[in-house]
């Protein structure tokens, strides 16, 4: 029997993201811990692996997935590093993972320039190993069931039969609280469901008292934080209160425009179309929605997924019918 052995590398996993995409640095919990596990489960599944980065990347079609799984993943906090490390790397709340071996046709290895908190080096990208698998412990506490890096999904049991599990005002995160309420001694206390509301007691016409959220939000807001709900009046008609990548809800424009610093939001002509920013950053532009290799769009234009720090541009003299990843010079 072939003893599996892990190297200190598949122990600890580093979400890396670019930089320009969080403004806060080392997020809690963004990095993965691995367990080794025995996994009852045997099965044989083949998949086409699509990469997000297509090059330095390519498509691996017919890929064999071994079940059982190796590995089990949970997010982690790395704290207390000695000696400090030098740098660091913006990253996004993890989730567990299922580890499972893969073959696939081998490629050839290339050379790859890699940056995390302890060193910027070029690194050899060899043949796969493994894929991971979202996975979730099976349990029914309060906890968030939305993919990384999109706006928290609250749902699950609380201890306390009088709380629910609900997405904190202002914040990112699921935690068991009480909404706005009567406790037993008739005293108003809770959460109120956006910011700035407080939970107050008031009397009604026949005596009785009740807790009520003041003051009343009217506009564009949050209406329920378990489905990601905008809803609300926007002072423009040609607005609409809509949920943006960063969880809030915001007025904006039903067609397909900037909402933002290189942020584009809107409405497209297809339900298969997303508003993005255009490669040059001279505006916003609706493209089949999904990750696109760089090429010519349907407008004629370059665009697509591109290394990071690379833009999709059009490769040769003017007039040019291809396109190319490379690095962006504005226009002197």
């Amino acid at each position: 029997m072939k003893r599996f052995v892990l190297s200190v590398a598949w122990l600890l996993f580093a979400v890396l993201v670019p930089a320009s995409s969080f403004a806060q640095v080392g997020n809690p919990f963004d990095h993965l811990k691995c367990y080794k596990i025995k996994d009852p489960t045997k099965a044989k599944y083949v998949a086409d692996l699509v990469p997000l980065q297509q090059p330095p990347f390519q498509v691996e079609p017919g890929c064999a997935v071994l079940v059982p799984a190796k590995l089990f993943c949970i997010p982690v906090q790395k704290t207390n590093v000695q000696p400090p490390a030098p740098g660091a790397v913006n990253g996004v709340k993890a989730q567990d993972y299922l580890v499972y071996k893969i073959k696939c046709a081998k490629l050839p290895s290339h050379a790859l320039a890699v940056n995390d908190q302890f060193a910027a080096r070029t690194v050899t990208i060899g043949n796969h190993v493994f894929l991971m698998v979202p996975a979730f412990k099976q349990s029914h506490l309060c906890h968030n069931s939305a993919a990384p890096g999109l706006p928290p999904i609250c749902g699950g049991d609380c201890t306390d039969p009088g709380a629910k599990c609900v997405q904190l005002p202002g914040t990112t995160t699921c935690e068991c609280d009480k909404p706005c309420g009567l406790d037993a001694v008739g005293t108003c206390g809770g959460t109120c469901p956006h910011d700035g509301q407080q939970c107050q007691v008031i009397t009604l016409a026949d005596g009785t008292l009740e807790c009520t959220c003041d003051p009343i939000v009217d506009g564009c807001h949050l209406e329920d934080a378990a489905t990601r709900t905008c809803g609300g009046p926007c002072p423009d008609p040609a607005d609409e209160c809509r949920l943006t990548t960063a969880g809030t809800c915001e007025c904006i424009s039903k067609s397909c425009g900037p909402i933002g610093i290189r942020q584009c939001g809107g409405l497209c002509p297809t339900a298969a179309e997303t508003c993005r920013v255009k490669p040059d950053d001279s505006g916003c532009e609706c493209v089949p929605s999904g990750p696109t290799p760089c090429g010519l769009n349907t407008s004629g234009q370059c665009g697509g997924i591109c290394p990071i720090n690379l833009t999709c541009l059009p490769s040769g003299p003017a007039p040019s019918t291809s396109c190319a990843c490379g690095i962006y010079i504005p226009p002197q």
